[in-house]
């Protein structure tokens, strides 16, 4: 038995040598870009949750390195003064995908579609940043009436990214209408378990929680990862972070509640813009595999699972109906990013947010969209 344990003392001894010497190495020969995700929230009672007032920090994966500060309401902005005499006015809302993780804040397609405006109106032109990592579509509309409509608005931009926006709604509060997450320490947490968290993953296992700390401190870590990373995306074994659900031909009926409750979300925020004498835009932001199809069969294959079941155009061509029935103007950005996805990598592969090319895609429709369809807003 002694002998035994002293062969087990020796093993684990010489793992840990051989893991230090391996940090060692790694940290002087190809150190590795830490993961630092921005601990940038804070609770709100009518919002749920939004950014810290005055944040300043970086948002660090191995695909980006990106500086995140917001102003002094929590926007990711500069300080937002009095609307100018001769100035069109944009409140644009959303969630990471519009927020921007992966590029720096004049890289976003907000602050593109700003510059590009700027220059054809010949006038000055705000398009002010209101979205914030993880909102659903009821949280944007309530940031639209809690801040985004004080600033008189001539247009309020809507992004909705198809990869959640279908349900994350509907995963906001428990039964009884409490709020299923709240901000600790910066950093969006569950305020208790149930099932609909772990679907949407908030609950961070221990696992979870092992390699957040290693991707942060461990740079032989970090190597590894990425590596295995890029050898599964080869391979076509990488698992998406986003499910398929959204493209089903037939939705389950967690997605039909989730889009009853979402579209009539979206009615809501129609008849509230209109009411208030602005112009509502939604632009339907797609998944890395609805631009990159490729990706999409591998993910297929990979799962086994029957691709007749499944329409990559299904969510766009839901909303264009939706949106035509309820008469909203929306702007599909699919197409263009489909055609151009050779050229450039629009999205991060790993971390599936746009990249600035994507970005600068996405604000070139949406800003031609805009000049096309209207002349510039009439002062008031």
């Amino acid at each position: 038995m002694r002998k035994l344990l002293s062969t087990i003392l020796l093993l684990l001894l010489s793992t840990v040598a051989s893991l230090l010497l391996g940090e060692a190495m790694v940290r002087m020969v190809a150190p590795q870009r830490l993961q630092n995700t921005p601990a940038m929230f804070t609770s709100d009672d009518f919002l749920v949750f939004k950014l810290q007032p005055h944040y300043k920090g970086t948002y660090t994966t191995y695909e980006f390195e990106t500086p995140i500060s917001t102003n002094s309401i929590g926007l990711r902005d500069n300080e937002i003064g009095p609307k100018q005499e001769n100035g069109v006015r944009i409140v644009g809302l959303g969630d990471s995908f519009s927020f921007a993780n992966g590029v720096t804040l004049d890289e976003t397609y907000f602050k593109r579609v700003e510059s590009r405006l700027s220059s054809a109106y010949e006038r000055p032109v705000e398009l002010i940043n209101c979205a914030v990592p993880s909102y659903s579509p009821l949280q944007s509309f309530r940031m639209l009436q809690k801040y985004g409509m004080a600033f008189d608005p001539d247009i309020v931009v809507m992004g909705f990214f198809v990869g959640n926006d279908f349900v994350e709604s509907m995963d906001l509060f428990d039964s009884e209408g409490k709020p299923l997450l709240t901000a600790s320490n910066g950093n969006l947490v569950s305020v208790k378990a149930s099932d609909r968290e772990n679907e949407r993953g908030i609950i961070r296992p221990l696992t979870t929680t092992v390699r957040a700390h290693l991707a942060s401190r461990s740079h032989l870590y970090v190597f590894l990862r990425d590596r295995m990373s890029n050898m599964l995306s080869k391979a076509g074994l990488r698992p998406f972070n986003l499910p398929p659900e959204f493209c089903a031909k037939e939705y389950s009926p967690r997605m039909v509640q989730g889009w009853s409750i979402t579209s009539s979300i979206l009615r809501d925020l129609s008849q509230y813009v209109r009411g208030h004498n602005k112009r509502l835009v939604v632009v339907v932001l797609p998944a890395i595999y609805q631009v990159y199809t490729k990706s999409w069969d591998e993910y297929i294959n990979a799962l086994k699972l029957n691709p007749d079941l499944y329409d990559l155009d299904k969510p766009q061509k839901l909303l264009a109906e939706f949106c035509s029935a309820e008469g909203i103007e929306m702007v599909d950005v699919l197409p263009a990013l489909r055609s151009n996805s050779a050229k450039a990598q629009l999205f991060f592969p790993v971390d599936g947010h746009p990249t600035k090319e994507g970005h600068e895609i996405i604000s070139e429709v949406l800003a031609g969209y805009l000049l096309s369809n209207a002349n510039p807003p009439d002062n008031k």
